[in-house]
């Protein structure tokens, strides 16, 4: 367990990789399980533009899970943190989180079965998209049962100290998928099954190789008795904790809904997968700026506690820095190499040649990306939590959906094919936020 001098023998550059390196490697390996789905939908033989069109249409939904598995796993985790020296309450708290997320990703799991027609008809899949979506997802209703536990149980062992170990967990869930993809998709031919099999191995992987290693740190050793009132009280502080990252996160999938029923309206399904292979190329690029700023949420957090207004706004501004940087650099990547990395994901021309103009354009913005996250952050740790669901509110209602809808009646005044409306309200949006959380920030520095 890392000790508190730590924050007074490290400088804050020092502070703000040692919390933000390991947040970073665990979120981009874990993204990879989706980016490795998509590559391997999009090299199978005679179905791959379908295949990437399907996961396209899947993806709001699959991010909706992932919205509720946040809910109770990282406020699992910061209770679990809170109680390291009262293992009982520490128990109870996994005992609850892990129940609570069980049951939350079980309902959802079986309202999705029940519906899975009509969602996906909702969700805009049609013909051959429709079946392929259809019979991924059954196998992936499981799996986000699985992914929610296990999702629970790695923050548990980050909040006891042993982050290396939690990204130790995902690394070997993430090669365990990929070869199992290559193993039941091209080897069995199992087609789209074979994906959502290789990721339900691998989430089983995660979760039983958790519980082992919680069992023998003595967190899952033994089973604590917690009363009705108790476990009301827990669950309750839980669903404070997470519910502001856990509506960030479903804004981003019901955007996404939103962005693909335009996509279908205003073109055909080829824009469908270049516009997937386009989102997972920036969500991966996105990871290390999302990291970095969960990372520092610690280090802010406890110079916000010693009331060091000096630690936390050079902290702040470091972070900015640094994914302003690195913003930059994927900016160039993506213009001068954005060709080589679109290869992966098959060999469709079509699909290609318009990921590589969407690319181009939706990156646009994203060198100012991580100051809209490093201020979000900040608003989250300085216990303005409705301010930073305000904010994230802001971009994906106020902002990305209006210029969705009147960004391609502009271009088609100007004769420009009114799809390429779509992509520009990615950075567009971006810009108008930082400016928004800019003003926030200099607002909360004044009062």
């Amino acid at each position: 367990m890392m000790n508190y001098t730590v924050y007074e023998e490290k400088t804050i550059k020092e502070l703000v990789f040692i919390f933000g390196i390991p947040s970073i490697l665990a979120l981009l390996i874990e993204m990879l399980t989706g980016v490795t789905d998509t590559i391997f939908a999009g090299n199978l033989m005679n179905i791959g533009p379908e295949s990437l069109s399907a996961m396209a249409l899947l993806s709001p939904l699959l991010n909706s899970f992932t919205a509720l598995q946040t809910l109770f796993a990282m406020s699992c985790g910061i209770l679990v943190a809170k109680y390291m020296r009262d293992t009982i309450k520490q128990r109870q708290c996994v005992q609850i989180g892990l129940g609570m997320a069980l049951l939350t990703s079980t309902i959802a799991s079986a309202f999705c079965g029940v519906w899975i027609k009509p969602l996906l008809h909702l969700l805009g899949a049609e013909g051959m998209v429709l079946t392929l979506a259809e019979r991924y997802l059954y196998i992936q209703l499981f799996s986000n049962i699985i992914s929610s536990a296990g999702y629970t149980l790695t923050c548990c062992i980050r909040a006891i100290g042993y982050p290396k170990m939690e990204v130790a967990i995902v690394v070997g869930g993430v090669g365990l998928n990929i070869f199992c993809n290559w193993l039941f998709s091209f080897y069995w031919r199992l087609s789209v099954e074979g994906l959502a099999l290789g990721t339900a191995v691998s989430e089983v992987f995660c979760f039983s190789v958790a519980c082992v290693y919680l069992a023998k740190k003595g967190v899952l050793a033994r089973f604590e008795k917690v009363s009705l009132s108790k476990a009301w009280l827990l669950t309750k502080g839980m669903f404070k904790i997470g519910v502001a990252q856990t509506v960030i996160q479903f804004l981003v999938g019901a955007t996404g809904f939103f962005v693909n029923a335009r996509l279908l309206s205003l073109g055909d399904i080829t824009w469908l997968g270049a516009w997937n292979v386009s989102q997972r190329i920036y969500l991966l690029m996105l990871m290390p700026i999302v990291g970095l700023t969960q990372g520092v949420q610690t280090v802010i957090a406890y110079y916000c506690g010693a009331n060091e207004e000096a630690k936390v706004k050079q902290a702040s501004n470091l972070t900015q820095y640094y994914c302003g940087v690195f913003g930059f650099v994927c900016l160039g990547i993506v213009i001068f190499g954005g060709e080589k990395i679109l290869h992966l994901f098959g060999d469709n021309i079509e699909i290609l040649c318009r990921a590589k103009m969407i690319i181009k354009i939706i990156f646009l913005g994203f060198p100012f990306v991580g100051v809209f996250y490093t201020n979000l952050t900040l608003l989250q740790v300085t216990g303005r939590e409705m301010q930073s669901v305000s904010l994230a509110l802001a971009r994906q209602i106020f902002l990305l959906i209006p210029l969705l809808l009147i960004l391609p009646k502009v271009f088609f005044c100007f004769q420009i094919p009114m799809v390429q409306g779509l992509f520009w309200a990615t950075p567009i949006s971006d810009f108008l936020i930082v400016v928004i959380s800019q003003k926030i920030k200099g607002k909360q520095a004044l009062d």
